[in-house]
């Protein structure tokens, strides 16, 4: 109990002031949590309250459009959790309306993990969950002196046991914040505060002076680049967009026409394309200018994209193709990657 004891005191002293603190409302719980997976507090805080205006509760998120939701969460990544958050909301109503209140019911949610059950199940409905992070792996490591790797078998057991363990069971949802809190503000992956550490007294790293080499970790997380050549295709009205339908990243986002490559290609190979090809058959009296480039970094792979700008006859454009004319305007109202964000920043 005194680890409990000793950062339940701190949280008190220490947490900061935030909205989804307010409330044991599940549904904000949830919305939450969902935003603050990759995502730091001071970036996510803003599209929990945008997000919260658009849609205040589950049943105007089940009602809502994908796109109106992948609009809403543009410029957060991972869109995929907008996807799993609007179908679990609409099964959520097609099941009653009623937030599942037990751990077991809400991880059968689709998108819901063991975190983000147990962080909803403990803060809303007190049941005894313990919540591990990378912040609560971290200070669990450093506490403890432990080197199991975190990313082993082995190690997600044991940190598990030992999370569950040591949680204060009569104030599971407070203690799942102060850890996480704690991981986050005071025992930091870098630059940890050691000297005014409640719990140094007892910290195994801290005795050792090894705080940096936890936690352990086995796997290195590998990049991959691709190279995306895009050709931005502007008509009378606006520019010409397609949805990326395919199960890849950003997926029914939109986007200017994409030629992906194993190397940026020039004007030829552009020309050459199946993509290209498809859109404007054999057409050679096009002028392509190269606009810009632009690197995107996500978690497992590297957007190396090259913009070109196209001037060509429109008249012959292949009305089966994936691509449709937007207003400028009307841009602001469809979801577009971070990375397309960007360039039309750049361009002006």
């Amino acid at each position: 109990m005194w680890f409990s004891n000793q950062l339940l005191k701190w949280y008190g002293a220490n947490k900061r002031s935030l909205p989804w603190r307010q409330t044991k409302d599940p549904y904000c719980i949830w919305i939450s949590e969902v935003i603050l997976q990759q995502t730091r507090v001071d970036q996510g805080l803003p599209y929990y309250e945008s997000f919260l205006k658009k849609f205040p509760d589950i049943e105007s998120l089940a009602a809502a459009d994908e796109k109106e939701v992948l609009k809403s969460w543009q410029g957060l990544g991972y869109y995929t959790r907008a996807r799993n958050l609007h179908f679990a909301a609409k099964t959520i109503i097609d099941s009653g309306g009623r937030f599942p209140e037990t751990f077991e019911e809400i991880i059968k949610l689709k998108g819901i993990g063991e975190y983000t059950a147990a962080a909803i199940s403990s803060i809303c409905f007190s049941e005894p969950n313990a919540v591990i992070d990378g912040n609560v792996y971290r200070v669990l490591s450093r506490f403890n002196g432990l080197g199991v790797a975190i990313d082993s078998c082995k190690g997600k057991k044991l940190f598990s046991s030992i999370a569950n363990d040591v949680m204060d069971k009569s104030n599971p949802g407070d203690y799942n914040q102060a850890i996480m809190e704690f991981g986050a503000l005071q025992c930091k992956s870098s630059n940890p505060d050691c000297e005014s550490c409640i719990i140094k007294s007892r910290c195994a790293a801290h005795e050792t002076g090894t705080v940096d080499s936890y936690p352990v970790k086995t796997k290195k997380v590998k990049q991959r680049a691709r190279y995306f050549n895009y050709i931005v295709i502007e008509g009378d009205r606006g520019c010409f967009y397609q949805k990326r339908s395919a199960k890849d990243i950003w997926q029914n986002m939109y986007e200017p026409l994409l030629i992906e490559s194993n190397k940026h290609l020039g004007r030829n190979g552009i020309l050459k394309s199946e993509e290209w090809l498809h859109v404007f058959g054999n057409q050679e009296d096009v002028k392509l200018v190269p606009s810009a480039s632009l690197e995107h970094r996500l978690t497992h792979q590297t957007i190396k994209a090259r913009f070109w700008k196209a001037q060509t006859n429109f008249c012959s454009m292949n009305t089966k193709s994936p691509l449709e004319e937007f207003a400028q305007e009307d841009l602001k109202e469809i979801p577009i990657p971070r990375l397309i964000e960007k360039y039309l920043e750049l361009s002006g």
